[in-house]
């Protein structure tokens, strides 16, 4: 049994939902957010998705902005057309098809294609998870398993199961409202604006990420103005406050899990999971 608390505080003098468009004020157009995170990012390939919650909580963060998702979540928690239009599964919920949206490019040009879906996401290293198998029937992306995937397309909308292309040159490529400029594994992260995001442009032009950075460092990079966006402990609230920071806090989440891996044997037997 594993248990992970995930309580967060985080100051701003700007939130990042305002800038990237989602909130209801008036966006400030153009520029640069300059943020600071404690966490130390390795990689944003969704293929390398990092084991440690917390890295791994960081690494979703920053690639929701290079990558998009078949589908997303909307403030209920109901699952939404993204990258895919729309979807439906057989009686049993063991075969999935997923209608691609039309029009949508990767960052390198490539079009969108449930062809390159399929070969990105084939492998055990794939996003979509060794025990499925993802395949493409006409303009359907199709995703298979031997056991029930009642809630696929709310599992497809969090963690790593971002839609990615690998380029040529071995790199990789995402449909998301911006692309890498510049990346410094665990040191820093510049993205662009990308101009042709099927969602629209995003409102600033480029996101500064500075990884591994103290949390008593960034306070003081906030009252200097060299940081727009950081993290807080619950301490150090009232002096990001004082400082004019805007202040916004999760409330904290306690996670107790019991987790079986269904293809080992030994726990197959759903009697034996509904006992422990």
């Amino acid at each position: 049994m594993r248990r992970i608390s995930f309580p967060s505080l985080v100051a701003a003098s700007v939130l990042l939902t305002a800038s990237l468009g989602t909130a209801a004020t008036r966006p400030h157009y153009g520029g640069t957010l300059r943020v600071e995170i404690r966490a130390r990012v390795a990689s944003l390939d969704p293929r390398e998705w990092p084991a440690d919650p917390v890295e791994a909580a960081a690494t979703e963060k920053l690639a929701a902005l290079v990558f998009d998702r078949l589908v997303r979540l909307d403030d209920n928690g109901r699952p939404q057309p993204a990258l895919a239009l729309s979807w439906e599964h057989d009686a049993a919920a063991k075969r999935w098809q997923f209608r691609l949206r039309p029009g949508v490019k990767f960052h390198d040009g490539t079009p969108l294609t449930p062809t390159a879906v399929a070969a990105a996401w084939q492998g055990e290293g794939s996003p979509a998870g060794k025990d499925h198998l993802v395949s493409v029937s006409g303009e359907w992306l199709v995703i298979e398993s031997q056991r029930a995937m009642s809630d696929l397309p709310a599992e497809l909308a969090a963690g790593r199961d971002f839609v990615f292309h690998v380029t040529a040159e071995g790199a990789i490529a995402g449909t998301g409202p911006f692309r890498v400029a510049e990346w410094q594994p665990r040191r820093r992260l510049v993205v662009a604006a990308n101009e042709d995001s099927w969602a629209g442009r995003p409102f600033l032009d480029s996101i500064a990420v500075e990884m591994g950075v103290a949390p008593a460092q960034q306070i003081v990079d906030l009252e200097l103005g060299q940081a727009d966006l950081v993290e807080v402990a619950p301490d150090q609230a009232r002096r990001a406050a004082q400082s004019g920071g805007r202040i916004w806090s999760s409330a904290p989440v306690e996670l107790l899990a019991l987790v079986f891996d269904v293809l080992r044997p030994a726990v197959q037997d759903a009697r034996l999971r509904q006992i422990l």
